[in-house]
């Protein structure tokens, strides 16, 4: 790492400063390269956190006691995660286009009311993969924002597998398991703090089958809704709406049954797969009967 420390300072490359001149340090989350970077107080530095960067940390904590450390999760206790296994300033740019252009295109071919409703078909998915892990006093809480936190009395094990651009945290308790990917630049601190606060040590394991359907948990819960909403207005603007509800339900119900599907392969059947999976089967006799009538 170019950051060192020197007897009387710290030196970033040929810049150098002294101990008087270091104020503080603030650990920074970059969204749109899934980096972090240490921000130095005093000369200005912006140090990316790059390998040995933990014995450097330590090394600095050490040296300036009485100086400010602090990071973007600090406060809050919130760590973002990845997005379709890629960094989220991008991933959600290219996500937000292409549901916009869907939207557009069902709005321009069925209706302005269909458009609006794929829209809102779509949030469900879009705001499942804003996921993050906040680990707290009070327990840990993975997934989006309205996730229910988890007491450390209800964390049964962590476990962590590598993944191509970082790590993916399952975190196993009384209550089923959940995940969420990790960029490998702010594991080290999360995994920290898990121990910190927690006083749990997270199990390194190969990712799993479990993992492989977890990359598709959100467009699978989220898309058999927004089918949903687009063939309830196409078939209410159809010559022939029964027709439409019918085939269109169908449709419907089989995207829903393979997202019912992939939730209960992720969380087990008591957190709800069973019922989603009778509903859709439900869904699927319903539209039949429709279309025999």
């Amino acid at each position: 790492m170019r950051l060192h420390l020197r007897p009387d300072g710290l030196g970033f490359g040929p810049a150098e400063v002294d101990d008087a001149g270091v104020r503080g340090f603030h650990e920074h989350f970059d969204p749109w390269r899934a980096q972090v970077w240490l921000e130095v107080a005093g000369p200005g530095w912006r140090v990316p956190a790059e390998d040995g960067y933990r014995e450097v940390r330590a090394a600095l904590r050490a040296r300036y006691p009485d100086r400010p450390f602090t990071s973007d999760w600090s406060g809050t206790g919130r760590f973002p995660g990845l997005v379709l296994g890629l960094p989220p300033g991008p991933a959600w740019t290219v996500l937000l286009a292409i549901v916009g252009a869907v939207v557009l295109v069902t709005g321009a071919v069925a209706g302005p009311v269909a458009g609006v409703l794929a829209g809102l078909g779509w949030t469900w998915p879009l705001a499942r993969a804003r996921a993050a892990v906040w680990v707290l006093p009070e327990g840990v809480r993975v997934g989006p924002a309205w996730a229910p936190l988890r007491g450390w009395h209800e964390v049964e094990a962590l476990r962590v597998g590598r993944a191509r651009r970082g790590v993916v945290l399952r975190v196993l308790g009384t209550h089923g398991a959940v995940r969420v990917p990790l960029p490998a630049a702010t594991w080290p601190a999360v995994r920290a703090r898990l121990r910190r606060l927690g006083g749990l040590v997270p199990q390194e394991v190969p990712v799993d089958l479990d993992e492989r359907y977890g990359r598709f948990r959100a467009a699978a819960v989220g898309a058999p809704w927004g089918v949903l909403g687009a063939v309830l207005v196409a078939g209410a603007l159809s010559p022939d709406p029964w027709g439409v509800w019918s085939v269109g339900g169908l449709v419907a119900a089989a995207v829903g049954f393979v997202g019912a599907a992939v939730e209960a392969r992720l969380d087990g059947w008591r957190l709800g797969g069973i019922f989603w999976m009778t509903v859709a089967y439900g869904a699927a006799l319903l539209a039949l009967l429709l279309a025999m009538m």
